[in-house]
């Protein structure tokens, strides 16, 4: 299968390249042979494809699936078959003789249909079938595709962005007669309602119907036990999620970034043991908030977002949440309430002491924390224990009278503080006790927001003799009523922004003229 015809026009080198490939990367690599000339793509976009697809094998070690995918990523990577996108950063393209040479190795096995093509040239052999999405896509588009009684994948690329239609042939004849689909992806299209035969393709193992206009799944979507991954991303019409969400005890992956009419999580999400990527997780309203299902999932890793902590009933539910048991978790966002519209805290120290018990494992790297309504941030925040936090933000706090030890924090790279209604001062605790070198590491700064905020002891009162010492953006926003001195030693500063700090600035261009002339030209005033 992955002999090479001798004549060909891919550079000598990269047939080298792929002959001397492993086994496992020769399949991963021939299937990128699903992306058309300079479709820039990410990484786990594509490790989540190759699971679906059965390419990685459980190894001997304690790997991961999704960990064995990022190796060989790496892998292909590090030979120059990806590159880095020059345009984002995030995302990787194949140059296109590499692009070549894996639609060369994929055979008839791969098939990318272009907006010209009339129909599919042979169909006994189709295993991966994608093309662009277009604003219609009608009938005679799939055409024959009935007869790929072997394919595996239906995947959509985006090439626009606004919403495409496609005609209900395909969700109501088509998709049905494709019983070996491993992968469907339907994102991007303006349907809102998935028909009940999704529950016939029993393989699938991946499902995107990102940015549809889903209003809730068909209860028989909880017959596909072999489902890994569940995509639901820009869903804003999505109500509710399967009430036997639970049976689909397979599941690795639940993106539900966006849907931000989801009010609750369908009970028993503590079967799902094998999840590893839960975007969100709402809590519910009443007896059972469902807090306390997060215990059992223990393979949690990168990014959790908890919404609606107003709705947890007491300290209890939230110390069974248990993410203090998370290791593998890297980002963690708690939200009370919602951004959008403004609340009345009822009881502020029981918001305190959920906060208490939400306490993350000592390995988290970013920490949020939004519309908390208690008065004081627990102890554990600012512990320097937490020797990985790179990033800190502390937004709509609004009843908090003063800011937690960050300044312990020796791997602080970013601090946001924004919309803290009452602080009216900043001093020494801020920095933490015994700390001789507080905010080793911090790079960015910023104050946001902050109406009351009148006094900042910037460390000569207490005796620092060095603080911020690798600052190199500080941005003070938005409080009025400011006043006195700023931090006077900041060495490694290369921007400064002050905006609407009326109080702030007489005393402020004094100590620029006098004692730090260079950063007049770094200023940014409003």
């Amino acid at each position: 299968m992955w002999d090479l015809p001798q004549q060909t026009d891919i550079l000598p080198v990269l047939r080298l390249s792929y002959h001397y490939l492993p086994s496992h990367l020769k399949r991963c690599f021939s299937y990128c042979a699903i992306f058309p000339k300079d479709y820039e793509f990410e990484k786990n976009e594509l490790v989540f494809l190759w699971m679906a697809e059965g390419m990685i094998q459980q190894s001997r070690t304690d790997k991961q699936l999704e960990d064995l995918g990022n190796d060989f990523f790496w892998d292909l990577l590090s030979r120059s078959l990806f590159q880095q996108s020059s345009r984002d950063g995030c995302k990787f393209v194949m140059h296109d003789l590499v692009h070549d040479l894996a639609q060369l190795v994929s055979g008839e096995t791969s098939f990318w249909l272009e907006e010209a093509s009339k129909q599919l040239r042979t169909f006994k052999r189709i295993r991966h079938f994608s093309y662009p999405r277009a604003y219609e896509e009608v009938k005679a588009k799939f055409e024959g595709l009935d007869k790929a009684a072997g394919l595996r994948t239906f995947l959509p690329l985006k090439v626009r962005s606004s919403y495409c239609f496609i005609t209900n042939t395909v969700l109501l004849d088509l998709l049905p007669k494709l019983k070996k689909l491993r992968v469907l992806s339907l994102e991007g299209y303006y349907i809102a309602h998935l028909p009940n035969s999704i529950k016939d393709l029993k393989l699938l193992r991946y499902l995107n119907l990102s940015c549809t206009l889903i209003e809730s799944l068909p209860e028989s979507i909880n017959s596909l036990f072999n489902l890994q991954f569940l995509v639901l991303r820009g869903c804003d019409r999505l109500q509710k999620l399967p009430s036997n969400l639970r049976n689909l005890i397979n599941l690795h992956l639940l993106d539900i970034r966006g849907a931000h009419l989801l009010t609750a999580m369908p009970s028993g999400m503590k079967r799902l043991k094998y999840l590893h990527t839960l975007s969100d997780f709402i809590v519910g309203k009443g007896i059972v908030s469902g807090l306390k299902d997060l215990k059992s999932l223990t393979f949690l890793c990168g990014k959790l977002c908890i919404w609606r902590l107003e709705n947890a009933n007491n300290s209890w539910e939230a110390r069974e949440a248990s993410l203090c048991d998370k290791k593998c978790l890297e980002a963690l966002s708690l939200k009370w309430g919602s951004p959008y519209q403004s609340r009345n805290v009822n009881d502020q120290g029981a918001e305190e002491n959920v906060l208490d018990m939400l306490q993350p494992h000592k390995n988290i790297k970013q920490l949020e924390i939004m519309q908390y309504g208690g008065r004081r941030f627990p102890t554990w925040l600012g512990d320097p224990s937490f020797s990985n936090m790179v990033a800190l933000k502390l937004i709509g706090c609004k009843n908090c009278t003063s800011l937690p030890a960050v300044g312990q924090l020796v791997s602080l790279k970013e601090l946001t503080i924004e919309r803290m209604l009452v602080l009216r001062s900043i001093g020494s605790e801020f920095c933490g006790k015994n700390c001789s070198k507080p905010f080793q590491s911090l790079e960015t700064l910023c104050f946001s927001g902050l109406p009351e905020w009148e006094f900042w002891d910037t460390g000569n009162q207490t005796g620092y003799i060095e603080i911020f010492p690798c600052l190199v953006e500080l941005s003070i926003l938005g409080c009025p009523k400011l006043s006195g001195k700023l931090p006077d030693h900041l060495p490694a500063l290369e921007t400064l922004v002050v905006r609407y700090c009326e109080e702030l600035y007489d005393s402020f261009f004094l100590l620029l003229l006098f004692q730090r002339p260079r950063l007049l030209t770094l200023l940014e005033l409003t």
